[in-house]
């Protein structure tokens, strides 16, 4: 009906524009003011007459209030991700140990402070980049270390375990 395409072009818009730049704060009153509006019935046919029943009302009302409530999870859900996130990256960065995370591809996704000393790079040099070209590229002897070859590659693409001690 005209109302319920008035609504949803109304309500998602705006309860995007909320979740991204207010959260939660502007989340509930956006959700509220579209249930509003549905109960309401603001918007008539040309005619005069609603054309929006009340079990369609009462559907519209429950799915703005589950978008809202999902809307309202995600923000939430995002805010204890950063606060998990901080925490984390506060244990790493206090350890004496070198911690270097990569992603599937071997790219370095951090660095904490004691593997940065210990590789004598800075993070802004690592972020980004594989370790096979900063530090895996020759063997003991001095031969070509082939990423290919790369016990360490090999363990982050296949999650084959390796132990290798002949070689650095």
């Amino acid at each position: 009906t005209q109302l319920g395409f008035a609504i949803w072009g109304f309500y998602l818009p705006a309860i995007v524009s909320a979740s991204f730049w207010k959260g939660k704060r502007a989340i509930v009153p956006t959700t509220l003011t579209s249930m509003a509006i549905t109960v309401l019935g603001a918007w008539a046919s040309p005619g005069g007459a609603v054309e929006y029943g009340i079990p369609n009302r009462v559907i519209g009302i429950v799915s703005i209030g589950l978008v809202g409530w999902l809307c309202v999870w995600l923000v939430e859900t995002k805010r204890t991700a950063g606060i998990t996130e901080a925490r984390f990256g506060r244990l790493i960065d206090s350890m004496d140990e070198g911690v270097w995370g990569l992603d599937r591809e071997g790219r370095t996704t951090f660095i904490n402070p004691a593997a940065s000393t210990i590789l004598g790079y800075s993070p802004d040099r690592v972020i980004g980049r594989t370790m096979h070209d900063l530090i895996r590229h020759s063997h003991r002897d001095g031969s070509p270390c082939q990423e290919d070859d790369c016990p360490i590659t090999s363990t982050y693409r296949r999650g084959q375990h390796q132990a290798v001690e002949e070689d650095l």
